[in-house]
């Protein structure tokens, strides 16, 4: 009979569960990254928009209107969802009835067990009882129970996440709608908006968790006076539950400000980190990477201080979280025996049943209400930061008309000009005008102005200013504008070209010739240009092609409105268009403008430039000089163009930085992730060599722990004073928990910052390859390095290092070791009953554990690949916004009445974010109440096999009289559930964080420079060094091809080509940030990988082209960081190469902001070599002798650039240093004496500069010739 009925349930439990609940709870198939993506599968199979039933543009439709204003204050919010939130209020509500009716549930049982007297049959007052009836019921009714707070969850869920959402997609499109409508030009970071954000969200969560601990309370608070029926014990327990939580209000108060100074200073490291990263070039050249450490070292030490206080007060709150139940439950046993009250076994067992999930409710309801009012603080920020973007109180006015019909533009005489959010003013001197078809140009120097003025008609024009209501405009003129710094989308390049104007193909591909792009797109591999990707703010371009790129914008524009609109002016206006490329590529389109624009009706053209070189095409010149714009004169018999010239065909370049590479990067180049399991982790805590007596006090604290608490049914059983008993063990428990909190803090803390410390010297010593997306072999484009990808994994991985992996690693030890505690107090109490049925209950228990195991591993990959798939949209949704809001790119938008093309891209991108947040939230929350119900269902089934066995097995009748022990039994079956769920979610969640501790444990096992090239090397001395510099058959795959020369010591040697010739990289070769595949370069006869890394460099410095300043630190530091020098040397090693404003109070000024800077940082680092060469000895190690300059003038006016040639010759003439050049600037290379020309990675010719700028037949002459023959031969007058 009973196998008869075994077999019959192990069928109905695999056909009913397994064969038809398992469909619905998981794939078949786990999706690999290898085939279809997983967005394709979840788009493709879930109808988004059915899901969410988000009513975007119904609930933005206001959002259109002008002058709206966001995020009043928190009663907006309430009116506008507060259908939602009360909505979802009715599930909560009935999940928590759900839960709180399984305490009654088991009382009932508990009844049912204390009154029956035999299995069918009469007890002792000859009443007859169906026991196994009655048991069964109950037990269904507890299946039923989970099932139905399974389903109010779902439902809760749903609406949860949809009213969550609503807001998010409401303030983000609010936020940006206000940004690229802004008055200011300020740039706004996206965290500071999608921090304020998701604290917004997140308080939606809390503020429905606040609700449900609530109902919770009330419901525990009803149970305890329905149990005792006396109001002084339900008063006993509604003050200990008060009087808790104001002490957690004040735990979390302090883990709130321990949170935030710790965030302080990580972000502040974090910052110094990425600006030294993206200074990586400098601080190499010139060895400094110890004040670096020293500086992120500092600020970790201040940051690991807090983090220790954090880990300590996270330990208490946990520690009274775990004792609150022994606390309250030995309240309720004192107040019971004051008033003389018996207390039962069935009492007692149905509050400690209650009690399990009572400190949830209470320790987390002050975190949900801090959270809940710090929302209401963020709204007021962002409501604060949005609206400081318009002018308040003022009206914008229209453009005035000009009075004179034959201009398009006046400035009258004497009117100071100013730019919103800035305090810099440009002043008319004279009067500045522009008649139709006239070509203008603004010459100056760098800092003149010139900007600052295109900047104050931009704003005028777009009406988001009335500071400027003197400039007179023509209503009908159309602007152009191509800014100094280039605007590009992270995007399409067609769609960076037409920018939300409708597509024409032939106007398409006219705009793209007349810009020079053609060839680009040949090498790039086909015309279409549909995927080709530009990068994050044109990451994948040359800075010559984002140039181009706005061109041929500028183009497209201009051609579609000329098409459709007959009668229209037009204004473009060419901020620095030629500083940036190659002197044969801005002859050519210079050429190609004037045979365009020149003369055509309705059409002017407005330059400005550092030079003169182009005078003698324009109408009028205007000079501006510190403010101060007026009237130049032109002088157009000293430039002559002959444009038959041009032989653009003599030099190809070489591939494009958008070529992709498809062969695969080696091994070497592959980074290892590194395999670590659970056990792994654990044990590198523990037993790391930290401290060996912490890691065993630990483990001894975490064993005792566990001993009281699996231990507790076994004495209880054994005590007759309960009160006694759960205050003895609440206050060995106390202690317990304490001392276990406080030694893992500190253990976790020395284990994180010996990680920490070791990781970052890694990082701050890597070569620059490890910089460079190893997903492709395209090495020469090192403005692609993934710098910020580098940062923001380190950032993160150290994030979860320090807050996340200590205390799931605490929780999931402490959870595995009260599940095996529950299962030996299980054991014990089965241990006399029927060993058949013990056998088979338990053989189910672990069936189900190694299918629950199984399931949650499943659960945990479709989590992370849906995580990954939300992460990737989001850093797309913050890449848009960050690139839309830049200054520049809001002037453009504003100009080009493109506001409402950028919104709708924009809220489609966060539709499209919120959409797979929603799937992600709900897919994943739904999946955990389906796994856990189906659980739950499974392991009642054994549970009450096991209590059928103790209360009818062969037990003699002694124990058969004691019944509660199948009370015991039952508690600890459901004590047991409860902790195995929790052990595979805390399990779950440290498996899913395993990558991030690894890839830290990663960066530490990563090859320094120095371990890489070598420990064992020779120390490069000013003995034996004497500058004999010279390459031999140098090869590097796609980039360079069999390179010889030897460069003439003790001179300027020049290295000129066009873009992807391999300049840049031929530095970098030599300053040993790369191995050359093939060839040698050779130093006093001597490879140079044979000479120490750090001598070497000392000896071989170089100015690159991307220079940085590192912020938070001052001038002093980064020209004289070892304090070798006087104020008085410093300040004339900067008035020798041009900079006569500093005093030494500016020398130790720390400077946060490059906006402060008074100063090009070129210069700083010029002064600095300057410094090394004259000031110190020959003798000195830190003395160079070689000088290496990467287009250090590129963006430099003709002042600044021949103080830079005055002071590299003296450099060179008086303390025979060694300089190699790279330069596209012909007054430059009249201060060199040798020259090389690179064509396509090769040398096609070499020597003495002379001859090969006066020979016609050789490629330097006509490389150079056509655009700068007469370049800076006329002094401007400024």
């Amino acid at each position: 009979m009973r196998t008869t009925r075994s077999s019959s349930l192990l069928w109905i439990m695999r056909t009913l569960f397994f064969n038809n609940l398992q469909p619905l709870l998981f794939r078949t198939r786990v999706p690999s990254r290898d085939d279809t993506s997983f967005e394709e599968i979840v788009l493709n199979n879930i109808d988004v928009e059915k899901l969410t039933r988000i009513p975007f543009e119904v609930n933005l439709a206001s959002l259109r209107e002008e002058n709206e204003e966001i995020v009043q204050n928190m009663s907006m919010f309430i009116k506008r969802f507060l259908g939602s939130f009360m909505w979802s209020l009715i599930p909560l509500f009935i999940s928590k009835i759900c839960q709180l009716a399984q305490t009654v549930l088991v009382s009932h049982i508990l009844m049912l067990i204390e009154t029956r007297g035999s299995r069918f049959g009469m007890d002792q007052n000859n009443d007859f009882h169906y026991y196994d009836t009655s048991l069964t019921l109950c037990c269904f009714l507890l299946f039923m129970n989970r099932l139905l707070i399974g389903i109010t969850l779902r439902w809760h869920f749903n609406v949860q996440n949809i009213f969550s959402h609503q807001i998010s997609y409401y303030l983000y499109s609010s936020s940006y709608m206000k940004c690229i409508r802004a008055q200011k030009r300020v740039g706004l970071n996206i965290s500071t908006i999608s921090s304020e954000v998701s604290q917004i969200e997140k308080s939606v969560s809390q503020a429905h968790s606040l609700v449900s601990h609530l109902f919770h309370l009330l419901g525990a608070m009803a149970i305890i006076h329905y149990q005792y029926q006396s109001t002084f014990i339900t008063t006993t327990f509604i003050i200990i539950c008060s009087l808790s939580i104001p002490l957690n209000m004040a735990l979390q108060s302090k883990n709130s400000s321990y949170t935030n100074m710790k965030t302080y200073y990580s972000n502040q490291r974090i910052n110094l980190l990425s600006h030294f990263l993206n200074c990586f070039k400098q601080v190499k050249s010139f060895v400094w990477e110890s004040t670096v450490i020293e500086k992120i070292t500092r600020l970790r030490d201040t940051e690991a201080f807090y983090l220790f206080k954090l880990y300590w007060v996270d330990n208490i709150i946990a520690c009274i979280w775990y004792i609150f139940p022994f606390v309250i439950a030995s309240s309720l046993l004192l107040a019971s025996k004051l008033m003389e009250r018996t207390t039962d076994e069935k009492t007692i067992f149905t509050i400690l049943i209650l009690l399990d999930g009572i400190s949830v409710p209470i320790f987390e309801l002050p975190k949900c209400l801090n959270q809940v009012l710090y929302a209401s603080q963020c709204l007021e920020r962002l409501g604060n930061l949005l609206r400081s973007m318009q002018v308040d109180g003022v009206p914008l006015s229209e453009n005035a008309e000009s009075k004179l019909d034959t201009n398009i533009l006046l400035i009258p005489q004497h009117s100071a000009l100013t730019i919103s959010g800035k305090a810099s003013k440009v002043s008319i001197v004279t009067p500045f005008f522009i008649r139709p078809k006239e070509w203008i140009s603004l010459r100056g120097r760098t800092s003149s102005g010139k900007t600052s003025l295109i900047v104050s008609i931009l704003e005028r024009i777009a009406k988001v200013s009335n500071t400027n209501s003197n400039i007179q405009i023509r209503n009908n003129l159309n602007i152009i504008y191509s800014p100094q710094d280039p605007f590009i989308m992270n995007d399409t390049i067609k769609e960076n070209i037409v920018f939300g104007l409708p597509y024409q193909q032939h106007i398409f591909e006219e705009a793209v010739k007349d810009s020079q792009l053609e060839f680009d797109l040949t090498q790039w591999g086909s015309q279409d240009c549909s995927n080709k990707l530009c990068g994050y703010f044109g990451n994948n371009l040359s800075g010559g092609q984002k140039i181009r790129i706005n061109l041929a914008r500028c183009l497209y524009r201009f051609y579609y409105l000329k098409e459709a609109k007959q009668d229209t002016t037009f204004l473009l206006i060419f901020d620095e268009l030629f500083n940036a490329l190659d002197p044969t590529v801005a002859e050519v389109v210079m050429d190609t403008l004037v045979n365009t624009l020149k003369d055509v009706p309705n059409v002017s053209v407005f330059f400005t430039s550092c030079d003169n070189r182009y005078d003698h095409l324009m109408d009028r010149v205007y000079d501006a000089s510190e403010g101060n714009i007026s009237e130049g004169m032109i002088k157009k018999d000293e430039r002559v163009i002959d444009g038959s010239t041009l032989t653009r065909g003599q030099f190809k370049r070489s591939h494009s930085d958008l070529r992709m590479d498809e062969s695969k990067p080696s091994q070497s180049e592959r980074g290892t992730d590194s395999q670590m399991g659970l056990y792994d982790i654990a044990k590198f805590y523990l037993l790391s060599q930290t401290n060996i007596l912490t890691a065993f006090t630990v483990l001894s604290l975490l064993g005792i722990s566990q001993v009281f608490k699996s231990s507790t049914g076994i004495v209880f059983s054994n005590f007759n004073s309960y009160t006694y008993l759960f205050l003895l063990l609440g206050l060995v428990r106390i202690l317990v928990e304490l001392g276990l909190g406080y030694f893992w803090s500190l253990k976790c803390y020395r284990t994180n910052s010996k990680i920490h410390e070791n990781a970052l010297y890694k990082i701050l010593h890597v070569p620059l390859r490890f910089f460079v997306d190893s997903s492709s072999t395209k090495r020469k484009a090192e403005k692609n390095g993934r710098y910020g990808d580098v940062i923001e994994r380190f950032s993160t991985n150290m994030t979860s290092l320090d807050r996340s992996i200590p205390w799931l690693l605490k929780e999931a030890s402490q959870k595995y070791l009260e599940c095996f505690g529950s299962l030996a107090t299980l054991l014990l109490y089965v241990s006399e009953a029927n060993l058949l049925v013990v056998f088979f209950s338990f053989l189910i228990m672990l069936a189900i554990i190694l299918y629950s195991r199984k399931y949650y591993i499943l659960y945990s990959k479709t989590r992370d690949d849906m995580s990954l798939l939300l992460s990737e949209k989001r850093a797309m949704m913050s890449q848009f916004f960050m690139e839309s809001t830049h200054p520049t790119a809001v002037l453009m938008i504003q100009v080009y009445n493109q506001v409402p093309y950028f919104y709708q891209k924009f809220t489609r991108s966060v539709a499209h974010t919120m959409n797979i947040s929603y799937i992600f939230n709900s897919c994943t929350d739904w999946l955990g109440v389906r796994l856990e119900c189906l659980i739950s269902l499974l392991l009642f089934i054994p549970f009450m096999y096991l209590i059928q066995a103790v209360c009818e097995g062969d037990c003699d009748s002694l124990h058969k009289q004691k019944l509660y022990y199948a009370g015991i039994l039952l508690s600890t079956c459901i004590e047991f559930f409860n902790r195995f769920l929790w052990t595979l979610v805390v399990t779950t969640r440290v498996e899913s964080e395993l990558p991030f501790i690894g890839k830290i444990i990663e960066y530490g096992n990563l090859q320094t420079e120095q371990e890489e090239q070598g420990n064992e090397r020779m120390s490069l001395t000013s003995t034996t060094c004497y500058a004999q510099l010279e390459l031999e058959r140098v090869t590097f795959e796609n980039i360079l091809s069999n390179l010889s020369c030897q460069f003439k010591e003790g001179a300027i040697n020049g290295i000129i080509g066009r873009t992807g010739s391999g300049k840049s990289f031929t530095l970098s070769l030599i300053h040993r940030f790369w191995f050359p595949l093939q060839g040698k370069i050779l130093l006093c006869d001597r490879d140079i990988f044979e000479y120490d890394l750090y001598s070497y460099r000392s000896k071989v410095a170089m100015i690159p082209q991307d220079t940085s300043f590192l912020l938070g630190s001052s001038l002093r530091e980064h020209v004289d960081e070892y304090e070798l020098f006087s104020d008085s040397d410093i300040l004339q090693a900067f008035k020798t190469v041009g900079v006569d404003h500093m005093t030494s109070e500016d020398l130790n000024v720390v400077i946060n902001k490059e906006d402060d800077m008074k100063i090009e940082k070129v210069m700083i680092f010029l002064a600095r070599v300057y410094l090394l060469v004259t000031k110190l000895t020959d003798m000195n190690p830190k003395k160079p002798k070689i000088l290496m300059l990467d287009e250090i003038t590129a963006s430099m006016d003709i002042h600044r650039t021949r103080n830079v040639i005055s002071c590299v010759k003296l450099l060179c003439t008086k303390y025979d240093l060694t300089v190699l050049w790279v330069t596209h600037q012909l007054e430059c290379l009249r201060a060199c004496e040798y020259l090389v020309c690179l064509d396509n990675g090769q040398i096609v010719e070499s020597g003495l500069v002379d001859e090969l700028l006066n020979d016609p037949d050789s490629k330097s002459y006509s490389l150079f010739r056509i655009s700068n023959g007469n370049m800076f031969n006329t002094k401007l007058s400024f």
